[in-house]
């Protein structure tokens, strides 16, 4: 149900933001405000069997119980809690980092016994989230409790609706015309080119690999191979042993098993090519050529998992045809394995991350490399149209220029591109932007995978708070 998960390539995070719900009296029920009441004896959830307890391990300890289906949180304490200092605690963190304002629900928590309660929340908003911490609880002793949640961190969390995580297909109306689970997914991958093979790479955490088909929705799982043969020790932050780069037409693929070794594989005989092994640099990258003749190769510079990466270039017989030593960056601390978006412009021309660098024009861009003549140029990732920026501000309450970060913005394919667009900001979600109407529409939480050909976005959509990394680079 939960997915810790580092933040990685696009930092898509977004901070919470804690709406202080004042005023709240445990007679209310009002949106935003809390219900605190005796469980009926006859009520249809117990949380707990009667007379079952937690564990007394010599620390007061309150464990969380979430029942997702019915937007229930249980609490179960080994020593009886003060009442006041619990329904305190939730009240005064409880906020809803889904929208980042004011929260629109209802909450009630009912007792059975002074160990056993339970939060319910009712009226949650679709694609909402709510959450609040327990911190402050306190034992009628005023001892703290020490909380232990199902997942790692101090924020409870429900998230509205039935469990669903995978990617939602919207129309210019704002109408999603079709969904795509993807239950396990923990890293996206876009097509290595704009022209060819229109289809990104989804890597499930128990190691499937799915190609899915941005128009029509089809999806083809690529087979596992046999790799008995080798030893998988590399994993990326997010879960990933593997890195599968296709060519335009997608008949045939690059793949970096275990992040070392990088192999050309033809599915239609099963053969495969030993193009390259990374001994002692873990693989932070992988590109098709759209021809398939070659493959671009991201290694880890100063072999300590820190932001740069050396960009190496093959031949689909495994002579190398290029080295650029640190050519790419993804800031970020040491000893954090982040997968590195790249693509190639053509069959010459590679492009790179420089993200987060100190001393460059963009905090999001992109070098340029020839493969035969170094570094060309550098750009930034992506468009910021000022127009659509401008519609944006006006859609989003309470905008900060300082505070607000658009992760990306693309434009819609065909006659309308240039006055409608989709934009993804980080803790918001996305948005259709419509510069002739000048509006802005929100459309979900997740973040903007990509456009079909037929003008429908892509996006991530979770009801469970999974957060796939998503590795991009725009043009």
């Amino acid at each position: 149900m939960f997915n810790s998960l580092r933040p990685l390539a696009l930092m898509l995070v977004a901070g919470f933001i804690f709406a202080i719900m004042a005023g709240c009296t445990n007679d209310s029920i009002e949106k935003g405000q809390a219900n605190a009441t005796s469980m009926p004896e006859d009520s249809e959830v117990r949380g707990m069997p009667e007379g079952e307890v937690e564990p007394d391990t010599g620390e007061p300890t309150l464990s969380v119980t979430i029942d997702e289906e019915k937007d229930i949180v249980a609490l179960t304490a080994n020593r009886d809690m003060d009442r006041e200092s619990v329904e305190l605690a939730i009240q005064s963190t409880i906020h809803d980092p889904a929208w980042g304002s004011a929260a629109d629900y209802r909450y009630g928590v009912e007792w059975s016994d002074d160990r056993h309660a339970l939060v319910r929340f009712t009226e949650l908003r679709t694609e909402s989230s709510i959450g609040f911490m327990l911190d402050d609880a306190r034992t009628k002793e005023g001892k703290a409790l020490v909380v232990k949640l199902p997942y790692e961190g101090r924020v409870v969390t429900v998230y509205a609706g039935a469990p669903w995580s995978g990617i939602r297909w919207t129309n210019a109306d704002g109408e999603v015309i079709r969904e795509r689970p993807f239950d396990t997914a923990v890293f996206i991958q876009p097509p290595c080119c704009d022209e060819g093979d229109e289809a990104i790479i989804v890597y499930g955490q128990d190691g499937t690999v799915d190609r899915l088909n941005l128009d029509t929705g089809e999806v083809i799982r690529t087979s596992q191979e046999d790799w008995r043969d080798i030893e998988v020790e590399r994993w990326s932050d997010s879960g990933v042993g593997d890195l599968h780069a296709y060519t335009a037409d997608g008949e045939a693929y690059y793949i970096a098993k275990g992040l070392e070794y990088v192999y050309l594989i033809d599915p239609a005989t099963g053969d495969r090519t030993l193009i390259y092994r990374s001994e002692d640099a873990s693989i932070y990258g992988l590109a098709s050529s759209p021809d398939g003749s070659k493959v671009a190769v991201l290694t880890d510079s100063e072999r300590t998992l820190g932001s740069t990466a050396d960009l190496l270039v093959f031949d689909a017989a495994g002579k190398k045809l290029s080295n650029y030593e640190k050519a790419a960056y993804m800031g970020h601390s040491d000893g954090w394995h982040i997968i590195n978006p790249m693509f190639w412009q053509d069959n010459v021309r590679v492009a790179v991350p420089n993200t987060g660098r100190s001393n460059s024009r963009y905090l999001r861009g992109k070098l340029i490399y020839d493969i035969h003549k170094g570094l060309i140029a550098e750009e930034e990732s992506g468009i910021r149209p000022a127009d659509a920026i401008s519609v944006l501000k006006e859609a989003i309450p309470g905008w900060s220029g300082d505070e607000i970060d658009i992760i990306r913005v693309l434009p819609q394919p065909g006659d309308r591109g240039e006055s409608f667009y989709a934009a993804y900001v980080s803790g918001k979600g996305t948005y259709l932007i419509d510069t002739g109407a000048g509006s802005a529409t929100r459309i979900g939480a997740g973040a903007l995978l990509g456009w079909s050909s037929d003008g429908e976005a892509l996006t991530w959509y979770s009801s469970e708070g999974r957060s796939p990394e998503i590795s991009v680079l725009d043009e």
